[in-house]
């Protein structure tokens, strides 16, 4: 930002750099008039204003509140995704309104939702309340790849969800496998190893995980 002189409102100049990402190539200077105001990165998480950190080597900045309701709310929605669970009807502003009226905390509280609740929200039918059940339902079927994967572990992906699932088969087995057996698994590596490491090292994630057992979900 600062070597490209980037402020909050001009017109840049991009390009595919990636598969997705664009990369900014510099300022339209020519493009007036020019953004006046400096881009800042904040120090706080500007949803829980908690501290932010970024680790060595990283460019990215992040927020470690695992109950912000920003990452809660993301965490939802990509537990939810086609990719995950792939649960028809629970997009961005039904999580919006179930955490808002604190229907749902974690991933694991989709499972307890009733169908009287459900229609207490605003611009919620009885239709719409009973094909999001028959989903949340449905979603029970799927694979544990999936279910890893929709657990939103940093650094795993649907690819290496189903590498782990290959090598150790349950839940219990990969929680009791150890860094060491994680990396050695083909295609894994250390980085997944540690992030699973410290996934499992949290109380509130076994119970998480417990609790989606509980309710019907494919951990093996």
């Amino acid at each position: 930002v600062k070597r490209l002189d980037l402020r909050v409102g001009d017109t840049v100049r991009i390009h595919k750099a990636g598969e997705s990402i664009p990369q900014v190539l510099g300022v339209v200077k020519e493009k007036l008039p020019r953004g006046t105001k400096v881009f800042r990165m904040p120090r706080k998480c500007p949803a829980c204003r908690t501290r932010l950190v970024r680790e060595a080597e990283e460019v990215a900045w992040r927020c470690v509140n695992a109950s912000c309701p920003a990452q809660v709310k993301a965490r939802l929605l990509h537990f939810a995704s086609r990719g995950a669970m792939d649960i028809s009807g629970l997009g961005e502003k039904l999580v919006e309104a179930l955490t808002g009226r604190g229907l749902v905390r974690n991933i694991a509280d989709i499972y307890s939702l009733r169908r009287d609740s459900l229609l207490e929200l605003d611009r919620m039918g009885e239709k719409s309340a009973d094909n999001l059940l028959a989903g949340i339902e449905a979603s029970k079927a799927r694979p544990f790849a999936r279910v890893l994967y929709g657990l939103g572990i940093r650094h795993v992906g649907i690819h290496a969800a189903r590498l782990l699932v290959a090598q150790f088969g349950s839940i219990a087995a990969l929680m009791s496998a150890g860094r060491a057996a994680v990396a050695e698994v083909n295609g894994v590596g250390d980085v997944v190893a540690e992030s699973l490491e410290n996934f499992f090292d949290d109380e509130e994630n076994v119970e998480l995980v417990e609790r989606l057992g509980a309710a019907g979900l494919r951990l093996a």
